[in-house]
């Protein structure tokens, strides 16, 4: 598996999935919240909290992976601005988790990265395009 791919799998793990979670209901194991961005990756709705619904596992999962792809090569506008306003010319795993699950929604975004690094065997510095390469 290539390490995109793995680091959105253990997106998808520390976001809950299992049978009956609202990840799983939704086909939408990164919980992405339902914007016009995501609605261009394939959500065709939402729930009562804003959750992208998909059609199915892979379009959801294809989502994650097109997003993470996109924050990390500079496609999206927060991700942007962040490393603009951090004086950063690329995301660190723990920059992307910043954004991506932010404390102001009621997030960890330290606890996520260090997560998500222990499983990929990295340090949650590590520059997403060094990831990625």
């Amino acid at each position: 598996m290539d390490k995109l791919s793995e680091f959105c799998k253990a997106v998808q793990k520390y976001e809950g999935w299992f049978a009956g979670s609202r990840a799983y209901r939704n086909n939408n194991p990164g919980n992405l919240r339902y914007t016009p961005y995501t609605i261009e990756l394939g959500a065709y709705s939402k729930d009562d909290r804003n959750f992208c619904i998909f059609r199915n596992y892979d379009a959801g999962f294809n989502a994650l992976k097109q997003l993470v792809w996109d924050a990390t090569n500079m496609r999206l506008r927060a991700y942007r601005l962040y490393t603009e306003a951090q004086k950063k010319d690329a995301i660190t795993m723990l920059d992307f988790f910043n954004v991506y699950a932010p404390p102001s929604d009621a997030n960890e975004p330290n606890a996520y990265a260090l997560y998500v690094a222990s499983q990929l065997g990295v340090s949650p510095q590590i520059k997403l395009k060094e990831l990625f390469v």
